[in-house]
């Protein structure tokens, strides 16, 4: 039996081998933070930072 919402096609996920990924990520953004705060200027690390984060940690 499958389950939809709005007529879309739900499909169970299983999270349980995503931990790894979400420590290898924050650990990721942790050494790019020391990057960044070397490289970036201050007025505009709190906004440009982030971004770059998501950047890398989402298309790697």
């Amino acid at each position: 039996m499958r389950e939809y919402f709005l007529g879309i096609p739900l499909t169970s996920i299983n999270y349980s081998s995503s931990v790894i990924l979400i420590i290898l990520a924050a650990w990721v953004s942790c050494r790019l933070e020391l990057l960044f705060g070397r490289v970036i200027h201050k007025t505009v690390r709190n906004f440009i930072s982030p971004l770059l984060y998501l950047e890398i940690i989402l298309y790697q």
